[in-house]
């Protein structure tokens, strides 16, 4: 029977998480299998400016980088959050750890790490996303949030 390491979990902007190592032998010959590891973001990145959005500290965690072209937003999820739905100018997504129930133009899927979503300008959506979940998105609209003063 595989023997399999805990994970552990360290807080950050984000979560660090290790990943569990499996040992078994087949007809004598011994193996590991690791998973992948999902690193925090790194200190760089929890050090840029934070955005003003309509949820509390407690539940989203931001970081963003912005330019005169769109803003790109790196979000951590500390709880389940219900997005209602709403619009903007085109948006582009991925996630990078969890998952997101999004409702894209009436259109329902389930994302998870290593998905990737596209919104276009002006199409409602709105989301279940669980707590844990970790999405870099990236705005057309350089002032879709203001920056923290």
């Amino acid at each position: 029977m595989p023997k399999v390491a805990p994970a552990r979990s360290q807080p950050a902007f984000g979560v660090e998480k290790t990943a569990p190592t499996c040992e078994s032998s087949n007809a004598g010959q011994k193996f590991s299998a690791e998973r992948s590891v999902i690193l925090p973001y790194p200190e760089f990145i929890a050090a840029f400016p934070s955005i003003d959005v309509p949820f509390p500290e407690d539940v989203v965690q931001t970081a963003v980088v912005k330019s005169d072209s769109g803003l790109v937003a790196f979000f951590t999820f500390l709880k389940d959050l219900t997005l209602p739905a709403h619009s903007h100018g085109a948006q582009w997504g991925t996630v990078v750890e969890g998952e997101i129930e999004f409702t894209i133009g009436g259109e329902t899927k389930t994302y998870r790490a290593g998905d990737s979503y596209a919104i276009p300008a002006g199409v409602e959506h709105g989301a279940l996303i669980k707590a844990g979940t970790r999405v870099i998105d990236v705005f057309e609209e350089p002032d879709r949030y203001p920056l923290k003063g």
